[in-house]
This record gives structure tokens, sequence and C-alpha cells, in this order.
């Protein structure tokens, strides 16, 4: 996969969210590298921060909250029950804050080795790159046209779905802040002035919210999966300069790129095995809450929010379904070089032979998963797409059989 292909996605982002603040992780645009800003000194970055802790992580979750507490109240002392938009505002908004939260923490804790990790990937890949494109062997974990342009979708659609998002709901009042606005007034009874000081804050912080989670959302995921890609074709073009008849210095060559390119992995895990974590367990919640959607509440909620759910869904599916296989091919990837180098080793024989012998019994394949601390929670393996459709599959139905008996 060319290296300007990884590029020109990242420009594509860094380009289309210039709008607010700024991450700290970022794109220098002349060394073509990803870097990584500290709050210190940077007032950008400060304010990125500032938008994060009051619109995601404290006003946004305790609105959330709020109704949920509201609504527990009332349910428990009979004066009223919680109706299906209500019941939809705290999943939707509850799970959306809640991830924002998680983004927000990754990014501050691990961005910087992520950032490291992923620059030293991205310079081993252009060593490679020089090779006449005739010798060098395609890569079995290549950007085909379908991912290419799913991820372009998801960039372009990342830059437009926070207006959508916010518009619908202002115009709709489907969410947490109109609920906590009404209460207020219902029990203060603020003057036309006050409400529309409080409906500006409302816009306000729904726009930096749904800007934000959409923001990083785009950037982690394009962040993984361009990772994948070009660690397959590293060891695509390692696999493909091992011959029957390997030599010491072509099989000490090898060795020094898998185990550098092994390191860096190690610096770039954390981030990867904890955002892969909360992608995978929120993006079920997301799917399942938009296919509970599209089935129950296609009368219940205005058009403009009721088709927000399925696009959601639907991107959400075609995306993994896309993009873990990745995973998995990338360990049979470092497996089939492991064993053709224990080949030529064996027939190479001699004290030379038992030198490579001994170096490979240290090697280990690389393999992707997903935890938290060295505990793994899903392993990037055959049968991981097939366990996350089963788990979409169950939460769908959960919903779809218990929330009529609760709130029907």
């Amino acid at each position: 996969m060319p290296t300007q292909r990884i590029v020109s996605g990242f420009r594509k982002h860094f380009s289309k969210f210039t709008h607010l603040s700024e991450t700290p992780i970022g794109w220098d645009f002349e060394k073509e590298i990803l870097t990584f800003k500290h709050i210190t000194g940077n007032k950008w970055i400060l304010v990125w921060n500032l938008n994060m802790l009051v619109a995601v992580d404290t006003l946004g979750l305790w609105s959330v909250f709020y109704i949920l507490y509201d609504q527990y109240s009332r349910l428990m002392t009979n004066q009223g029950t919680l109706n299906l938009t209500d019941f939809l505002v705290i999943l939707f908004y509850g799970i959306a804050f809640i991830y924002g939260l998680s983004l927000h923490v990754v990014v501050n804790t691990y961005g910087k080795d992520a950032v490291n990790g992923w620059n030293e990937m991205k310079k081993f890949h252009e060593n490679i790159s020089h090779l006449d494109s005739n010798k060098k062997p395609k890569s079995l974990l290549t950007l085909n046209s379908k991912l290419d342009a799913t991820l372009d979708y998801i960039v372009k659609i990342s830059g437009i779905m926070p207006f959508v998002i916010t518009i619908s709901a202002v115009l709709t009042s489907f969410d947490s802040y109109f609920y906590i606005i009404q209460c207020l007034s219902d029990t203060y009874g603020y003057n036309l002035v006050v409400l529309s000081i409080l409906h500006c804050i409302r816009f306000s912080l729904l726009s930096i919210a749904a800007y934000e989670i959409c923001r990083l959302l785009c950037l982690i995921s394009l962040m993984l999966v361009y990772m994948l890609i070009t660690v397959g074709d590293i060891y695509s073009n390692l696999i493909g300069n091992i011959g029957l008849h390997l030599d010491l210095n072509t099989f000490k060559n090898l060795i020094f790129t898998y185990s550098a390119t092994y390191i860096s992995n190690k610096c770039y895990a954390p981030f990867q095995e904890l955002g892969t974590l909360l992608g995978i367990s929120y993006g079920i919640f997301i799917a399942s809450i938009g296919n509970f959607v599209t089935v129950k509440a296609y009368d219940v909620l205005p058009l403009p929010i009721y088709f927000i759910f399925p696009a959601i869904s639907g991107a959400t599916l075609f995306f993994v379904n896309l993009t873990l296989p990745y995973g998995h091919g990338l360990h049979e990837m470092t497996v089939a070089f492991l064993k053709r180098c224990g080949t030529s080793a064996g027939i190479r024989g001699g004290i030379v032979g038992k030198y490579m012998r001994c170096k490979l019994r240290g090697m280990r394949p690389l393999l992707f998963y997903s935890g938290f601390g060295g505990i793994r929670l899903f392993t990037y393996d055959r049968d991981q797409r097939m366990d996350y459709f089963e788990a979409v599959i169950g939460v769908t139905l959960t919903l779809l059989l218990g929330v009529p008996e609760l709130y029907g």
C-alpha cells in the first residue's frame, strides 16, 4: 500500500476538523507524521480539553444521570411512566457521553506512546516502499477499494454528522439538555429571555459534544486501520525476502526489522488495546440501539432523528465487517514469517543454522487483541467477527423483548 494513501487519509481528516479547538494528536503536513502536543503552552489543546470536560465529561453525563434519577423517582412514587422517547434519550446520549469521556482519557493517557509507535511503523514502511513495484510482493492486507472508500466516507460523514445531530436534536427536542431546561422552566417559571439564553447554551453544548466525539472517533478509526495495513505491508515484504537458502546477513536484517516493528507495536499497544475495546463495546450497544429503534420506534420519533439510528447502525456493522479480519490476517502473516525463517534455518544446518534456530525460539508472532492492563478480552481470531455480530443480535433481541414489558 503506498504511503501516500495513508498521508492522504490523515490530510483529509485534519483539514476538515479545523474548528473550535485542536486535539493533542495532530498531523505535521510537512514531515507527514503524527504529532502529540501537550496542554502546557498550547491554548488550543487547552480549549479542546475544556470542551471535552464541560460538554461531555461533566454537563453531558450529568444531564443523562439527572434524567435517569428523575424518571426513577417518578416511577418509584407512581407519578408517571417512562416513555420510549425518554428511554432512548438516556440510552443514546448516555452511551455517547461515556464513550466521549473514555476517548478523552485514552488520548491524554496513551496518545503520546501511540503516536511514537505509529510513526516508527510508518518509517519502516517508507524504508521498504523504494522496492520496485514488479519485484515487491503483494500484501495480503492491502487497502482495497471498498475499505478505502469506507475510510473516506467516515471522514466525510464525521464532518457532517455533528451538524445533523445537533440541528435535528434541537428542532425535535430529542436531547438530554432539553429535558433539564423543561424541568427548570416548570419549577421556576422562567421568562422568554432566560429560556432563550438557556436554549443557546443547550445548542452550544450539543454542537461541541457532537463535534468533538465525532472528531475523536474518526481519528482513532484511521489510526487503528492504517496501523494494521501498514504493519501487514511490512511483514508481506519481509516474507518475500525469505528464500530456501537464507544467508546470515539477510537473516539478521529480517530479524532486526521484525523485532523493531514488534517493539514499536508494544508502544502503540495500550492505545490500540483500550481504544478497540471501547470501540467494540460501544459499537455493539450503538448498533443494537439502532436496530431496536429501526424496528420499534418508526412511529414514535421524528423522522430526522429516526433516520440517524439505522444510518449509524449500518455504518458501524459495515465498518466492523471490513476491518476485523485484518487483525487476524496480520497474526497469520507473522506466523508464516517465523515458519519460513525456521524452514530456511533448518535447511541451512551447521553453526549458522543453529544460531538461526536459537534466535527464532525467542520470537513470537504478533497478536492483536482488545483489553486493558494486560487482560485480553477480545482476541482477533477467525471467530471474532462472528462473535461480534452474535453479540449485536443478542443485545438487539434483549431490547426488543425486554423494553415493551417495561415501557410499552
